[in-house]
């Protein structure tokens, strides 16, 4: 069997990210690395919930994993995806995608 792909989950903006923690905390094929959330109060009250780390270092969350699972706020999603990209990560994102066109075009540009 291949190692667990090491998932951080970036933001709990939406609360769906709980149902998405919650599978990639018990699957033998996930490690649950770290939350990260823009809100740290936010954060670390998931992270309690979940029996995880807390990190407030995006870079250090990404450098620190091999996969995000993006469930911030639409208007945020372009950003954390061009940094996850740049780091080389996998990306799950939540939809929508995005809120304009033009934040469309970054993701796309962003992922090839």
């Amino acid at each position: 069997m291949n190692a667990p792909i090491r998932v951080a989950v970036l933001s709990f903006a939406h609360y769906h990210a709980n149902f998405w923690t919650e599978v990639f905390r018990t699957s033998p094929l996930a490690t649950l690395t770290a939350i990260w959330d823009d809100d740290p109060a936010r954060g670390a009250a998931a992270a309690a919930t979940h029996q995880a780390t807390f990190n407030s270092g995006l870079a250090a969350v990404l450098a620190d994993c091999d996969a995000v699972a993006i469930c911030s706020e639409t208007a945020r999603h372009a950003d954390l995806i061009e940094r996850a990209a740049q780091a080389g990560c996998a990306i799950l994102c939540e939809k929508p995608l995005a809120g304009t066109l033009a934040d469309c075009d970054r993701i796309a540009r962003a992922v090839a």
